[in-house]
């Protein structure tokens, strides 16, 4: 159960955790589709599986802080 402080520290980190993984997804789905010459369908599949994994990293976040 987060209070005080950790929990205001949480939230103020759930916009960035979410930019984050869809930054991490796309620049690796880039990587792969140079790699593998598929441009541009990695790099929107890595945006795709970034900004879910991001949704479930923030909505995990926001659970922990309201508990």
């Amino acid at each position: 159960m987060a209070r005080g402080p950790v929990r205001y520290l949480i939230l103020s980190s759930v916009g960035f955790v979410l930019a984050a993984a869809a930054l991490l997804g796309t620049g690796l789905g880039y990587l792969a589709d140079r790699k593998l010459g598929t441009f541009p369908w990695l790099t929107c599949l890595g945006l795709v599986v970034g900004m879910i994994a991001g949704v479930v990293e923030m909505l995990e976040m926001l659970r922990q802080a309201g508990d």
